[in-house]
């Protein structure tokens, strides 16, 4: 019903639905991830925040994601924001300044 509020998004469905959404949008650059850390924290009923880092061939990456519930025309169901940067271990390791810092967002 429109007026109920979300169900409880509790942190192990959060950390799940944070993995979903890194698997969706990084494919291998993600599932192949060495040393994968991450720290989840509330941030409502509904909606988590999730800062995670991992490494994947060369590159280092690090950013946001925030999986959340949202009503949908067949009931509620979740979507997940994130903001990710990455760059060459070997150049960060060298002269981060002068690195080139990608980023994806969704």
């Amino acid at each position: 019903a429109p007026g109920l509020p979300f169900p409880l998004m509790t942190r192990p469905v959060a950390e799940a639905f944070t993995v979903y959404s890194l698997q969706n949008a990084f494919g291998a650059r993600f599932e192949k991830a060495e040393r994968v850390l991450g720290n989840c924290r509330r941030a409502g009923r509904s909606r988590f925040r999730c800062d995670v880092a991992w490494r994947s061939g060369r590159n280092i990456y690090a950013g946001v994601v925030s999986p959340f519930y949202v009503r949908r025309a067949q009931g509620v169901a979740w979507s997940s924001h994130y903001r990710i940067e990455w760059a060459p271990m070997k150049c960060l390791r060298a002269n981060p300044a002068r690195c080139r810092i990608r980023t994806k967002s969704g």
